[in-house]
């Protein structure tokens, strides 16, 4: 679920969400994470059921990550509007 998470915001953007000057950066902001989210880039270009989509995906502790079932009915996905 992770990796679909961060595929799914590299798709949207075009760069991964998770970056650092250092691989210790990188590593922390992951832990952390820290995404690139926080730019403003990131918050006029996706829709709101695509950023909910990637926060339930990109949950640090995988007992309280989305499940595939709940990923797939996710109305991010399951809307037939385009966003």
């Amino acid at each position: 679920m992770w990796a679909v998470g961060v595929l799914t915001y590299e798709l949207l953007m075009g760069s991964a969400p998770f970056t650092g000057q250092s691989d210790r950066d990188t590593y922390r902001n992951i832990t952390n994470l820290d995404l690139q989210a926080a730019n403003d880039l990131y918050h006029q270009k996706v829709s709101a059921t695509a950023k909910d989509f990637i926060a339930k995906i990109l949950v640090c502790d995988p007992k309280h990550r989305v499940s595939l079932a709940d990923m797939l009915s996710h109305p991010w996905l399951s809307n037939n509007s385009v966003e």
